[in-house]
């Protein structure tokens, strides 16, 4: 029964999550000067798509994924499974939750590269900000959220 409520929750606030990306996107227009409005929209958007193909390639599986931290202590920042080849081979049984966690780890992550955008607006090009939400969607964030919230994570907080 926990697993039920744990995937309903965490579907809830990821679907919560992505929907305050578009209230930052129109928050972001709305402070920027008129001719830059569509072009903050669609930085917004577009972001939005690269960090999930990027998250969804890369950083699911250095978030999530499996690590020997508490074993070895050799890892402790990267997971080790759950790269794009083995998310898409999961049983019944752990696909609802995986793709769960997934939805809200992603809506996380992009609520962060979506409020830098807002510090720099009008400042940056399309092509290199989308770089930089590539490197922050693939490596940065899933760094920080392995080493926090995984299991075998250097700074996990319910290990013994």
């Amino acid at each position: 029964m926990t697993n039920e409520f744990e995937t309903f929750y965490l579907i809830v606030g990821g679907i919560v999550g992505i929907i305050m990306k578009a209230g930052y996107s129109m928050r972001h227009s709305g402070l920027c000067r008129c001719k830059n409005q569509f072009a903050t929209v669609m930085a917004n958007l577009f972001d939005g798509m690269v960090g999930a193909l990027m998250f969804y390639i890369v950083g699911f599986g250095w978030t999530m994924g499996r690590d020997d931290y508490v074993e070895s202590t050799a890892n402790g920042l990267m997971g080790t499974s759950l790269y794009l080849h083995e998310l898409n081979h999961l049983t019944e049984h752990e696909d609802a939750i995986t793709w769960a966690r997934f939805i809200f780890l992603f809506s996380l992550c992009a609520q962060s590269f979506t409020i830098m955008s807002g510090g720099i607006m009008e400042r940056y090009t399309l092509w290199g900000y989308l770089t930089v939400v590539a490197i922050f969607a693939g490596m940065a964030f899933p760094s920080v959220a392995h080493s926090i919230w995984n299991p075998g994570g250097v700074f996990y907080a319910a290990r013994d």
